[in-house]
């Protein structure tokens, strides 16, 4: 009987030390907008890569923005722009660097996984049915994770390039050094 006394001692008191840790991560909603300004590298029809076989017109991206709200700072997309040219489907595939700052979180990099598919409207508006940035630890300098979603129409000024995008999204940041 004592020693499951002095064991359940033990146990708590081993609980009660990692608890603070534990306590410390905490997950949190994000909700901003990002203004961009869309910057193909190549001029579709002239020098894009295209594929006749499949009909993908491949647009490399280099989309400089800002963020405001949660997440508040400069940022830089770079990304492939798949334009299936025969539905007007697209698949985009990238990296977001991210300087700033993050509510509760600090002052630094973060470095997302972007991600996109959806279609071009009439007017060739992007319309994004999936339009998702999850953080990757490779690069970031903030102890964080979690994922910003910007679904719905990009438009952008035709003589300028400028959209904006709300985005909303889920991060924790763990300051436990764990």
């Amino acid at each position: 009987m004592k020693r499951l006394a002095v064991l359940t001692m033990v146990v708590g008191l081993i609980m009660a030390i990692t608890a603070p840790a534990f306590a410390q991560v905490k997950t949190r909603d994000a909700s901003g907008t990002t203004t961009f300004t869309l910057n193909p590298q190549c001029t579709p029809g002239v020098d894009c890569a295209f594929d006749p076989d499949t009909g993908v017109l491949t647009i490399p991206l280099l989309n400089p923005a800002t963020k405001t709200g949660t997440f508040k700072g400069t940022q830089l997309l770079t990304a492939d722009f798949l334009l299936n040219t025969t539905d007007g489907s697209f698949v985009m595939i990238g990296t977001v660097v991210f300087n700033g700052r993050v509510k509760a979180c600090g002052v630094g990099t973060v470095v997302f996984d972007a991600y996109g598919e959806g279609f071009l409207d009439q007017t060739g508006t992007a319309v994004f049915g999936v339009n998702s940035e999850t953080v990757n630890p490779v690069g970031t300098t903030l102890p964080i994770s979690g994922q910003l979603n910007s679904p719905g129409a990009l438009p952008t000024d035709p003589d300028t390039g400028v959209g904006s995008a709300p985005y909303t999204g889920e991060y924790s940041c763990d300051h436990s050094g764990n």
